[in-house]
C-alpha cells in the first residue's frame, strides 16, 4: 500500500509539470512550451505506461510474497 501511494505521490507533480510545460526550456518554441501541446501528451501517455509498470511489478512483488509466506 505504501508503495503505491509513494509511486502516485511522485507521478501526479511530475505530471503536472509536464502539462503546463515546465519542465522544457522555452528557448525550444511554442510548439513544445505550450500548456496542453502535443509533447505534454505525449509525455503524458509516456509516465502513464511507466507508472502503470512500476504499480504492476510493486503488486506482483506483493502477491508472490504472500504467497510464500502463506506455505
Amino acid at each position: 500500500m505504501a508503495g503505491t501511494v509513494l509511486i502516485l505521490a511522485a507521478t501526479g507533480p511530475l505530471a503536472c509539470l509536464f502539462w503546463t510545460a515546465h519542465l522544457l526550456n522555452p528557448a525550444l518554441g511554442p510548439v513544445f512550451t505550450q500548456t496542453g501541446s502535443w509533447i505534454a501528451w505525449l509525455a503524458l501517455v509516456v509516465l502513464g505506461v511507466i507508472t502503470v509498470a512500476v504499480l504492476a511489478k510493486t503488486w506482483g512483488h506483493r502477491a508472490r510474497q504472500s504467497a510464500e509466506a502463506a506455505r
